[in-house]
């Protein structure tokens, strides 16, 4: 059987391309995962998965607890950043100025010494340190990028930081067989980065899931159910905005908010509105899945203003609306905009402002039902873009690099 590493500058729980891309292929080639350990609570969550799904992985921890390790790391990572001004074009100094999790990945790489078909990397942080160690064992290597990460909230020196990310990525897609995004936009920033540069291979890879995960429900009830799902419930969500406008509709519409909501948020827009909203606690993403058929409307609500990625991705949540068969409202960032013309039953777009949202939410109430009657259209129209589809691209890939079990 091929062997494969998979390398991830985070836990595999909060990696979901990554454990999609495993639990498809885990059959069919042997994957060593490589992985950096964040958090107890995630920790847990992964050895669950190592346990389940028979996965050899591989945890760094980055705590204290290993304490020369980290102070190695963290007086590393301190040198890289004071001298980054003197050495800006040396991407061993811009990797670990830029984050801490290259320079434990570099360290633990220098003990893998097995040969593998295959390399991956996932996530900002693994991509310098998984390109240099496949590279020198002239390993074929994806990189899968998901994001624009130089387009990104940078909170500390936004340039420097900016710089770094542009100039690791344009040395190090190159060198990749191929490079993977989550939205033809990001990919499209991504290539204009690389311009006179060797172009790899590269894969448009949708953050949607497996078609199993989704039920179709119609709803029956009086009030038009309005849903938005996020880990966090709180601020400069664009729940500030789309509150004001579904309460001009609230003797009409319910909205029900998923997650961990944030004590002052709920005092201020929740508790205020507990005639026409419902707060739930975080759920796990198969009873979440299973719970969003109860409504008729997802809320993909995302601010322009927060950083050049947020307008060109695509998240997950709107590809869990459309597999559930919702109707979209979402603001109009470029992305969102770009996916609702290309498949207009499927929602519409509002302009980040309460009164034009007010008028898509006026619409949507008149036209409610119309859209419950088309709700298992959608629903079948969006398996389409389910993990099973988008996951041939991959195969075809895996079929070039003569990936595949020699049986098939």
């Amino acid at each position: 059987m091929k062997r494969a590493l998979f390398v991830l500058s985070g836990n595999l729980s909060t990696t979901p391309r990554a454990l999609k891309v495993i639990e498809s292929y885990k059959d069919q080639m042997q994957i060593d995962i490589l992985a950096v350990n964040r958090s107890k609570t995630w920790a847990k969550i992964d050895m669950q998965y190592q346990q389940e799904k028979k996965l050899n992985l591989q945890l760094i921890s980055i705590s204290k607890k290993r304490f020369f390790l980290w102070l190695i790391v963290s007086l590393l990572h301190s040198a890289c950043k004071l001298i980054y001004r003197f050495y800006k074009k040396n991407n061993y100094i811009n990797a670990g100025a830029s984050d801490k999790a290259s320079i434990f990945l570099w360290i633990a790489l220098q003990n893998y010494s097995d040969y593998y078909d295959f390399v991956a990397s996932f996530s900002y942080g693994s991509i310098f340190p998984t390109t240099v160690y496949a590279n020198q064992n002239n390993f074929p290597l994806m990189v899968d990028i998901e994001d624009y990460h130089p387009g990104e909230v940078i909170a500390v020196k936004c340039k420097n930081e900016q710089n770094r990310r542009e100039s690791i990525l344009k040395e190090c897609l190159p060198k990749a067989t191929t490079f993977a995004y989550a939205s033809p936009l990001i990919g499209m920033h991504t290539m204009h980065l690389l311009h006179k540069r060797r172009m790899p291979r590269h894969l448009l890879v949708n953050n949607s899931f497996f078609n199993n995960e989704f039920i179709y429900k119609q709803n029956v009830s009086e009030k038009v159910r309005f849903v938005w799902f996020s880990q966090t419930i709180s601020y400069g969500r664009g729940l500030e905005m789309i509150i004001p406008a579904l309460f001009q509709h609230r003797d009409k519409v319910e909205l029900t908010l998923i997650g961990k909501i944030d004590s002052q948020f709920s005092s201020d827009f929740v508790k205020p509105n507990i005639d026409f909203i419902d707060s739930i606690p975080v759920m796990s993403q198969k009873d979440l899945h299973l719970f969003l058929a109860e409504f008729d409307v997802g809320l993909a609500i995302e601010t322009i203003e927060t950083d050049i990625n947020r307008d060109i991705c695509l998240t997950n949540k709107i590809f869990a609306y459309a597999q559930t068969g919702l109707f979209i409202l979402a603001t109009n960032t470029q992305a969102q905009n770009l996916f609702l013309n290309e498949h207009p039953d499927l929602g519409l777009t509002a302009r980040y402002e309460v009164n034009d949202m007010s008028l898509k939410i006026l619409r949507i109430t008149e036209d409610i039902v119309r859209i419950r009657t088309l709700k298992a259209k959608r629903f079948q129209y969006a398996k389409r873009f389910a993990w099973e589809t988008e996951s041939e691209k991959l195969k075809n890939l895996w079929k070039e690099l003569n990936l595949e079990k020699s049986a098939e």
